[in-house]
């Protein structure tokens, strides 16, 4: 997999062109993960933020055919920034939970009921930093 942080208050059609550019296809990438938890995002409505999210990952399906799209964000993020939109719960989930526990739990947000990953922390090994995720394996938990 690869993945992408999308800033709200930049060019997003370069941030757009410049993440179909690092991920053309080749088969060996299945997924590509947006990341939707920026800052910036503050500076506008949810309805705008709603609408750049749907448009950036319109743009991405048509650029990059075959490869399947993600979302990592937040709880607080996304129901703050969002208003919760269920819109895009088709989309596979990474959840930035951040709790330092080692499973995937169910979700009551964005429409979502179970990621398919939780990034669950950080570690610096050699200070090299490295985030720590859980997969979904399909068991239940």
């Amino acid at each position: 997999s690869a993945y992408t942080y999308f800033y709200h208050d930049r060019d997003l059609t370069v941030q757009i062109a410049a993440a179909a550019a690092a991920v053309a296809h080749d088969g060996l990438i299945p997924r590509l993960w947006t990341d939707w938890e920026d800052a910036s995002a503050q500076l506008a409505s949810p309805a705008v933020i709603v609408s750049q999210i749907k448009g950036i990952l319109i743009a991405l399906t048509v650029a990059l055919p075959g490869i399947g799209l993600g979302l990592y964000t937040r709880k607080s993020w996304w129901v703050t920034h969002t208003g919760d939109t269920h819109q895009f719960a088709d989309y596979s989930l990474w959840d930035a939970r951040w709790n330092n526990v080692p499973e995937v739990r169910d979700v009551d947000y964005g429409g979502w009921t179970r990621p398919y990953m939780v990034q669950i922390g950080g570690l610096e090994v050699d200070g090299v930093e490295f985030d720590l995720n859980v997969y979904d394996d399909g068991e239940e938990t």
